[in-house]
Order: structure tokens, then sequence, then C-alpha cells
């Protein structure tokens, strides 16, 4: 997806092939990820994946309004910012989480 943004405005036909291919990825985690639910704990499987999704949803209400905070109508450049910003915060999140656990 981040190649997409490097794309541009002229060449949308490659832009929605790299969309489509990252969400057709994308969809092929799905497999693995509703399966560890029931590995975890088969019997709770179904408040775990309510509990789970209700916390993946958050950054979903809450990331448009951080997109139209950070872009003032500018198109290429803020949306780089913002998928830099996004990838920067993800890698951070995943060190501490390691380094918890």
């Amino acid at each position: 997806m981040v190649a997409t943004s490097y794309v541009g405005c002229d060449n949308t036909t490659l832009a929605v092939v790299l969309f489509s291919l990252a969400l057709g990825i994308t969809a092929l985690n799905m497999s693995s990820y509703n399966v560890n639910h029931l590995d975890i704990a088969p019997r709770y499987a179904g408040v775990l994946m309510g509990i789970t999704n209700s916390a993946a949803t958050i950054p979903g209400m809450v990331g448009p309004y951080v997109v139209g905070y950070l872009t003032d109508n500018e198109v290429m450049c803020t949306s780089l910012l913002v998928f830099n910003v996004s990838f920067i915060i993800i890698i951070i999140i995943i060190i501490i989480i390691i380094i918890i656990i």
C-alpha cells in the first residue's frame, strides 16, 4: 500500500493494481487471525473475538481524524507523511510489545 502512494496521479491503473494486490494479500491474513482465537481459548473464542475486534475498530475510527488533521488538501506530500508516521507508530508499538513480552 505504501508503493501506491508513490505512483502519482497519472498512472491510475498501476495504483489500482497495487492496491488490489495489497488487499488480496491482506485477505490471506484473515484465515490465520480467525483461527488464532480458537487455538488460544476454544471455549471463549467468541468473547475474545469481540474484545479484539472492538480494540481493532478504534484505529479505524480515529485514523480519518488524524489524517484530516495532518493533511491540508495536499495530496502527494501529506499522504506520504501519513504513511511514514503510521509506519513509525506501528514499529514503536511492536517494539514495546516485544519488550513487554
